[in-house]
C-alpha cells in the first residue's frame, strides 16, 4: 500500500550531498534527532538517516527514520560514511577543555552584585 505522505516526507530528507547530486560523498546519516516516521507510524531517536535511494544497497537502509548511533557506525557501508566515521574518531580523540561555570564579573572580584545590599 503507499504512503503518499511518507514518500513526499522521504523526498525531502535527504542530505546536501545527495540533493547536490554527489552521492559518493554522502554519510548516509545527517544528523541526530528523531521524530514521527511516517512509514512506521512511531517516534524514532537516534542518527537520521538520508532517504535518498542511492542508499538501498546499505545495511542500515530501510523503513526506519532513524538508527542508533552505534548501529550506524558498525552496520553502514556507504561510500561517504568512512570519511564521516573518521572525522567523528578525530574529534573523540581531542582533549575537552574542563567545563568552567559563568561567574559574573563582580563575583570574581569578591563583591556583591550591583542594585544588592
Amino acid at each position: 500500500m503507499r504512503n503518499r505522505l511518507a514518500e513526499a516526507f522521504e523526498r525531502d530528507l535527504r542530505s546536501h550531498a545527495c540533493r547536490a547530486g554527489g552521492h559518493d560523498n554522502c554519510p548516509h546519516a545527517i544528523g541526530s534527532g528523531g521524530g514521527l516516521n511516517p512509514r512506521r507510524l512511531r517516534l524514532e531517536f537516534g542518527t537520521q538517516l538520508c532517504k535518498c535511494p542511492c542508499h538501498a544497497g546499505c545495511a542500515v537502509a530501510g523503513t526506519r527514520l532513524c538508527v542508533s548511533d552505534q548501529m550506524w557506525r558498525d552496520e553502514c557501508s556507504c561510500p561517504g560514511a568512512q570519511a564521516r566515521r573518521a572525522g567523528l574518531e578525530q574529534l573523540a580523540a581531542e582533549p575537552r577543555r574542563p567545563y568552567v561555570p559563568y561567574a559574573p564579573r563582580h563575583a570574581q572580584h569578591g563583591q556583591q552584585e550591583p542594585g544588592h545590599r
